[in-house]
């Protein structure tokens, strides 16, 4: 039993702003050094997986904190993720000093070519989706949802 969508992504395409790269589609990734999250492949799409699956210049990492490192130090062209989780390992990039101030304060250009990827959660019984739903639905209502979001640096798109 499926609860009421709980959390959604939304997956980008990031690349440097002083490459003026124009990605307007996932097929204009085609030739470019992509790296992408662990499964993308998968994750993203037929189209996705297939594309990419005919570029060589495209690989993934488990780490996600290492697609920025690579952005940043202009070792790939283009890298997706899901843009807070971008957000937040920017933040951590420079608490670990991965990353020069300077290249973590370099401009990006955000290509929103994916769409929102919506998650909900699995329970055995009709009963528990709906106790976990009628919760959701409360904590969205009275605004601890967002608190939650905005204490873990919004990790997640509420």
């Amino acid at each position: 039993f499926y609860s009421d969508v709980a959390i959604t992504f939304q997956n980008v395409a990031i690349s440097l702003e002083k490459q003026h790269l124009s990605i307007q589609q996932i097929s204009d990734l085609l030739e470019k050094d992509v790296v992408a999250f662990q499964k993308a492949s998968t994750l993203l799409g037929a189209e996705f997986g297939r594309l990419m699956e005919g570029n060589t210049q495209y690989r993934e990492v488990a780490d996600q904190i290492v697609q920025l490192v690579l952005l940043f130090k202009e070792r790939t062209d283009v890298i997706v993720i899901d843009l807070n989780i971008f957000n937040y390992f920017r933040k951590q990039a420079q608490r670990l000093q991965r990353l020069t101030d300077a290249e973590l304060n370099e401009p990006v250009t955000v290509h929103q070519i994916f769409p929102p990827t919506a998650y909900r959660f699995a329970f055995r019984t009709e009963r528990q989706r709906d106790d976990f739903n009628a919760g959701l639905a409360a904590i969205q209502a009275n605004g601890v949802y967002a608190q939650l979001f905005k204490k873990y640096e919004s990790l997640l798109i509420p």
